[in-house]
């Protein structure tokens, strides 16, 4: 791995047709609007999603946000539900960042010779998979990838084994230890500034790096691997 690129790419835009009357500014709109304590906690979620896909759009991204705007509003207009304060969450990082894991897989498969046409069909596969055993976070899909490939492996002919292949390559992904992201909090708003597909020895040489970039003008800096769990933060 040591010759990997060490830019981690992005997805290329998604030029997605509009499927629906509202466009998507004006579903997260009417969602801010109309929220209530019981829509707070899904909003919240898509409020994140939103922002990551602003950042780096994907089909992944957008697929779910549309899906989970469509059915907080459908619930919306069923019960006519009047408008509330919105309820903000208490996290310690952004939700856009819980989706990381997505586009530095979508890395790994592109350096893994793993074509265009076939890299999203291997993520679609797997969230496929994570949707069929209630999997929601990526912490969980590690815990039971070997129990998941024991599963698939074998009985997954009408599919052509793409489910096996996904989850195969997914247990690569774990193990090849490559994959950071560093993010900067000023003024209470985290943002990531740099990824980086590398091992984390370079990680830590380009943390102390953006440490002296953002020394004087962040609160804090912070080191996320691939699947943002934090591994290391500078206070300013």
């Amino acid at each position: 791995m040591e010759g990997n690129n060490p830019m981690w790419m992005s997805c290329p835009p998604s030029k997605v047709a509009q499927t629906a009357d509202l466009s998507l500014d004006q579903m997260i709109e009417e969602l801010d609007q109309s929220v209530t304590p019981e829509t707070a906690a899904a909003f919240g979620e898509i409020k994140g999603l939103y922002v990551a896909y602003k950042l780096t759009p994907s089909t992944v991204l957008l697929e779910a946000i549309l899906a989970k705007c469509l059915a907080i509003l459908l619930n919306i207009h069923r019960s006519n539900a009047s408008p509330a304060t919105p309820v903000k969450l208490s996290r310690t990082h952004p939700a856009s960042m819980e989706w990381e894991w997505v586009q530095g897989f979508d890395y790994f498969l592109r350096i893994n010779d793993i074509s265009e046409t076939s890299r999203p069909v291997y993520i679609r596969a797997l969230k496929r998979v994570m949707k069929k055993y209630g999997i929601t976070r990526v912490d969980d899909l590690k815990k039971e990838i070997d129990w998941l490939i024991d599963e698939y492996d074998g009985c997954d002919q009408g599919s052509h084994n793409v489910h096996i292949a996904a989850l195969r390559q997914f247990k690569k992904y774990m193990e090849d230890e490559c994959g950071f992201f560093i993010s900067v909090v000023d003024h209470g708003e985290e943002e990531i500034v740099v990824r980086i597909y590398c091992r984390l020895d370079l990680a830590e040489a380009e943390f102390e790096d953006v440490i002296a970039v953002y020394d004087t003008t962040a609160e804090r800096i912070r080191l996320y691997d691939k699947f943002a769990t934090l591994v290391k933060e500078h206070e300013v």
